[in-house]
């Protein structure tokens, strides 16, 4: 059975984005929460996860594209009924005759933080140079900034902060 994966809520007044990357291609397995498309907003880029499990037949999006809120993204056929979408977050399927859920249990305090010290003045030497090489792990940079650095050509990596 075919089933449409179609792009999910982003977030609160978000209708639509742009196509940053697609991870998956004709041919490939994806998984139930697998990340399937890169999607940048105005705020935020989302790695967008698959609700939906079984081999990729067709991918209707490709970077660049602007795709809006219930867009169809990927087509999957399920694996041996698998590839049904799953409900959304929050609103999981109750069993008939489901007892109804318990009222959980108040967490005992935190016991009080001890009282921070004055941190020491840095050291002079343990300052790295300006010109050292890229930082391992991703840069913080807005999705704006981001998009305007790729337009410029401009590793942000590479920019002393």
């Amino acid at each position: 059975m075919e089933t449409q994966f179609k792009l999910p809520a982003l977030g609160e007044n978000v209708k639509a984005g742009k196509v940053v990357s697609v991870l998956v291609a004709v041919g490939d397995t994806v998984q139930v929460d697998q990340p399937v498309v890169e999607v940048e907003t105005d705020k935020a880029l989302i790695e967008v996860p698959s609700s939906v499990k079984g081999k990729v037949k067709a991918v209707h999006v490709k970077p660049g594209d602007d795709a809006g809120v219930g867009q169809a993204i990927l087509t999957v056929e399920a694996e041996d009924g698998a590839g049904a979408p799953r409900p959304p977050e929050g609103q999981a399927e109750k069993p008939a005759g489901a007892a109804p859920p318990r009222e959980a249990a108040p967490l005992p305090a935190a016991p009080p933080a001890p009282a921070a010290k004055a941190p020491a003045p840095p050291r002079e030497e343990a300052r790295p140079a300006l010109a050292a090489a890229r930082l391992p792990g991703p840069v913080p940079a807005a999705p704006s900034v981001r998009g305007l650095a790729r337009e410029a050509g401009v590793d942000i990596g590479q920019v002393p902060g």
